[in-house]
């Protein structure tokens, strides 16, 4: 499969109102991100490249949720990445035949810092390591491929850095080992000669929180199998749907502290949860419509659904050989997908799936026009 993965980094936060907040989580990278990542690494602000041979991944990832996101639901906030520091960490062993990826990039303060390196992409092929930075030197920036232990192979200027911007940035590695990084419109190109099948380490999106207040929103993936999404993708925009979603059935489900069960899921805290204890318990909700997420969007803005995440925390069953089912249903053009989560699950963990749906299944004007619904069913195995 070409499509690996489409995030927003979007989790539940009651954000519809509140203050700016963050959320750390451990052990969950295939909850939040279909296992594609697997952690994070650290890289400083000054490191311009290194020996990635012993690069190991950090499971532990903080998701911003604030009103300077990207995509904003409900009007008002939206959630992004950022560890201080730090890049994601690509699991190579899930692709095949390239990486090529599409995501944004927000600096609270400009990277005009002398002799600082924003890393856009990075691997290791078994003998050297590659890095795709944007140069900060006497605050004319340029966009470089850094070979370790040979230098800079490759550079262009690239002007127009300032604070408080979001920049588009397309990261790829074709099969032959091409590089081809482009941010804010600027591309940088090389032939490293390093056929894709010897990547083994490959690093994305270098942040930095405490200096530069950098973060990513808006991430999508691809490798390059199949006959398409087989190449760099196209700019998203992850929403947060649950959140302005509507509780139409509940059957066998009940709340574990808190309120309601709708209120449970929704309010982004582990001390709440919703319980099943029988097989074939479910709990059917509607999807809100585009603008009745209070976005200014509507189908107009995109061309299709590219995807849908499905992430369950905050619910559980008491009977651990049940399976948990997440079905999304186009209710005009009666099209029902299906997938199963992993269990046990538990407040204290998480599992999600991704409804990748390169088959073009759901009709977006449906979405826009609410005839969506999403239902989570405990079933036997």
């Amino acid at each position: 499969m070409a499509r690996k993965l489409r995030t927003g980094f979007e989790l539940p936060f009651s954000n519809a109102t509140g203050s700016n907040q963050s959320k750390t989580f451990t052990n969950d990278s295939a909850y939040l991100f279909n296992s594609v990542i697997t952690g994070t690494y650290g890289k400083g602000n000054t490191t311009r490249s290194a020996l990635l041979s012993g690069a190991t991944p950090s499971d532990s990832f903080t998701i911003y949720h604030k009103t300077t996101a990207r995509t904003l639901s409900n009007g008002t906030r939206g959630c992004t990445w950022g560890n201080n520091e730090s890049m994601l960490y690509i699991d190579t062993s899930l692709f095949s035949s390239g990486f090529f990826s599409n995501f944004w990039f927000y600096n609270t303060n400009s990277w005009n810092n002398n002799a600082h390196y924003l890393t856009l992409l990075a691997f290791y092929d078994g003998t050297d390591s590659w890095f795709v930075n944007l140069n900060y030197n006497s605050g004319s920036p340029t966009l470089e491929v850094y070979k370790h232990g040979t230098g800079q192979v490759a550079s262009v200027s690239a002007s127009g850095a300032s604070g408080s911007t979001w920049y588009n940035v397309i990261a790829q590695i074709n099969n032959a080992g091409d590089i081809d990084v482009s941010w804010n419109g600027t591309s940088v190109t090389y032939s490293t000669g390093v056929a894709f099948s010897n990547v083994t380490k490959l690093l994305l999106a270098h942040t930095s929180g405490s200096v530069h207040g950098t973060v990513v929103d808006d991430l999508s993936i691809n490798d390059g199998s199949g006959a398409s999404d087989n190449s760099a993708p196209n700019s998203i925009r992850g929403y947060n749907f649950f959140d302005a979603a509507t509780l139409n059935t509940n059957s066998g489900f009940s709340a574990v502290g808190g309120t309601t069960v709708l209120a449970n899921l929704q309010d982004g805290s582990d001390s709440t949860r919703v319980s099943a204890s029988a097989d074939l318990s479910y709990i059917d909700f509607s999807l809100p419509t585009l603008s009745g997420t209070g976005m200014s969007e509507t189908a107009a803005n995109f061309t299709k659904i590219e995807a849908i995440n499905v992430y369950g925390r905050q619910i559980e069953a008491t009977k651990t050989s049940s399976l948990l089912k997440a079905k999304i249903t186009d209710t005009v053009a009666v099209v029902n997908r299906e997938e199963s989560l992993t269990l046990p699950l538990t407040v204290g963990n998480g599992s999600g799936t991704m409804f990748d749906d390169g088959s073009s299944d759901w009709v977006l004007a449906n979405l826009d026009s609410g005839d969506m619904d999403f239902r989570v069913t405990f079933d036997k195995p």
